[in-house]
């Protein structure tokens, strides 16, 4: 406050005119508002060998580079193995993405992946919650390829469809079915192949719709002119299950089938 003097002091008036002059602090802005996890989406529900799953998290604010994928966790199965992993972790801002590998020969479903408490924080250290709406997707994970559990070769007569004896003689016209049990069912298209060893000679059964169930595919060879072999003697190759360009097997979540098959030795078939 300052003050000044004015007037005519020989008549005795004096007057003081004061000014006030204010002084202000610096305003400080105080950041008590915590981030919060929103909202998480994943791109696809079912996954099987070959794929990923994209997660997309949403915040309230940027929880910057508090985040890491350390700060998730991944469910286990009944052997307490993971059932997949997280790939990478990138974004910027307030939305982040996920990118999930499920383990190879898994089935599960299960909620994959959570992200755990007080695990991300803003820019002033504000430590992150998340909303009590936000529901984790399930994910369904089959990574295990369909495969033969077991394969027969046997007789059948080509007239009357009767199962042909080891001590019987196939003639033209009989037919060769070679019969593999598969670990789960599968579909067909068009028409696979196993190959099969007639008396020195590769011979192809086809695939037949008509004997076949979802979990026993059956293939079928018709002896022809000049086909000769012993009793017992029809064999298979290792890997002898062909595809051609678009034949197909597969499971019920689009697994291809493994074309890894046993082999049929002399002597442990039904001819």
């Amino acid at each position: 406050v300052t003050a000044e003097v004015v007037g005519d002091i020989d008549n005795n008036n004096i007057i003081i005119a004061t000014t006030r002059t204010s002084v202000s602090s610096p305003t400080s802005l105080v950041d008590t508002a915590a981030p919060v996890l929103l909202s998480v989406s994943v791109d696809k529900n079912n996954l099987k060998i070959g794929e990923l799953a994209t997660y997309t998290l949403t915040f309230s604010e940027d929880p910057g580079n508090s985040l890491s994928v350390d700060d998730f966790t991944v469910a286990t199965d009944t052997n307490g193995v993971a059932i997949g992993t997280i790939t990478v972790l990138s974004g910027s801002g307030a939305v982040r993405t996920l990118l999930f590998q499920p383990t190879a020969n898994t089935n599960n479903a299960a909620v994959a992946l959570q992200l755990k408490p007080n695990s991300f924080s803003d820019a002033v250290n504000n430590m992150g919650s998340i909303d009590a709406s936000v529901l984790w997707p399930a994910l369904t994970i089959d990574t295990i390829a369909p495969f033969e559990t077991g394969i027969t070769i046997s007789g059948v007569n080509g007239l009357t469809q009767a199962a042909i004896k080891p001590t019987d003689t196939m003639v033209v016209g009989d037919i060769i079915q070679v019969s593999m049990d598969m670990s789960e069912q599968v579909s067909v298209s068009d028409l696979p192949s196993f190959t099969i060893n007639v008396g020195g000679v590769l011979k192809s059964a086809v695939y037949d719709r008509s004997k076949s169930s979802s979990n026993k595919l059956v293939f079928t060879y018709t002896l022809a002119p000049g086909d000769a072999d012993t009793s017992g003697g029809i064999t298979a190759a290792p890997n002898s299950l062909n595809l051609n360009t678009v034949a197909r097997i597969v499971d019920s979540a689009g697994n291809d089938v493994s074309l890894a098959t046993r082999e049929v030795i002399a002597g442990s078939n039904t001819l």
